[in-house]
Order: C-alpha cells, then structure tokens, then sequence
C-alpha cells in the first residue's frame, strides 16, 4: 500500500501542492485589538480617568510552494533588505531635521 503525500495551499499563489515541495514559515499578524475606559467618580483626584488600548498579534505557520519561496525573500535576504529600508529611512529623516533646523536658525 502506497502512502499518500500531504497537500497544502500556498499562501502566496493558492495553488495546491505535495507539502514535500513546500516550507513551512512562520508570519506574525495582527489578530485583533482592544480600547478601555476607566473612571473613578468618588476619588479625590481631578483627572481620574484612565485610557487604554492595545493590539494583539499572533504567530502564524504557513505554506509556501518552492516558486514562490524562490521569488520572494523569507530569509538573510529579507532581513538585511528590511535593515537598508531602516537606514534609508533613519537617513531621510535626519536630513530632513538638519534642513529644518537650518531653515529655523536663519
């Protein structure tokens, strides 16, 4: 009797393929979010009204087909092309508060 490959859908081009042709990779996403109110009307205290909120994210496995895994990056590569978008950014930013700053001292 022959044993049967599992399938999965890949999350990035929905076609189905045997999971030994796939990787299985971690995302995180955001699940969701909350915001409170809170007062306290018998308190001393003038402003006694705590706001508050946050988000929730989770951790998410999913499959992606080898075509795809091979076009986009999941690994060192994307890593180190988010750190170039961090410095660019860091950058333009820093040259954007030094033309500031010399336009306000003149």
């Amino acid at each position: 009797m022959a044993r049967k490959i599992a399938q999965s859908t890949c999350v990035r081009c929905h076609g189905i393929f045997p999971r030994t042709e796939m990787k299985q990779i971690k995302t995180r996403e955001n699940s969701g979010s909350s915001f409170g109110v809170s007062t306290n009307p018998s308190s001393k205290v003038k402003n006694s009204t705590r706001v508050s909120g946050r988000t929730y994210v989770r951790n998410r496995k999913v499959w992606v087909c080898g075509g795809c895994l091979k076009s986009t990056d999941y690994g060192i590569g994307k890593f180190f092309k988010d750190l170039s978008k961090m410095v660019f950014g860091l950058i333009f930013v820093l040259v954007l508060y030094m033309g500031f700053v010399m336009f306000m001292t003149q």
